[in-house]
């Protein structure tokens, strides 16, 4: 009867070590999220009369919930001075709720293939690990239009 009981149990572990690497739906090309995060973005005005002369900006967007972020509070929006762009680094830039965001980004970050790592960060209360972006539209702040360069979670 132990013969048994051994056998299954080695057959059921085999299944589960057998099982393969992609079945979590996970690939190389997807970018894995958690439920907040932080996007470098950069806004440009939507199209409109006068467009032409407001100009576009980057900014520092934090997400409680990544999924549901398209229109971000003023509180969750950080401006980026345009000294603090580029890559090395550390870069910061400071949310109107007093909370630092600061963050590195490698020298190849610009160049790296989409989702690859390619940065780190802090908010002072936990830590974030960056990734190449693909350049999505993702949300909206006030008459502009963002797109996301890098996402942090």
């Amino acid at each position: 009867m132990h013969l048994i009981s051994l056998l299954s149990y080695t057959t059921i572990l085999g299944g589960v070590v057998a099982a393969p690497a992609g079945s979590q739906g996970l690939t190389a090309t997807t970018p894995v999220k958690r439920a907040d995060s932080i996007h470098i973005v950069y806004c440009t005005p939507l199209p409109g009369e006068g467009s032409n002369s407001i100009p576009s900006f980057s900014a520092a967007v934090y997400c409680p919930n990544d999924n549901a972020c398209q229109l971000p509070t003023s509180n969750n929006v950080c401006k980026i001075d345009p000294s603090q762009l580029g890559v090395g680094g550390p870069f910061s830039c400071k949310f109107p709720s007093g909370v630092t965001f600061t963050w590195e980004l490698s020298y190849e970050a610009y160049s790296a293939p989409l989702w690859s790592q390619v940065a780190g960060g802090s908010n002072g209360f936990q830590s974030f690990t960056g990734y190449k972006d693909d350049g999505h539209a993702f949300c909206s702040i006030g008459s502009y239009s963002c797109a996301t360069d890098f996402y942090f979670n």
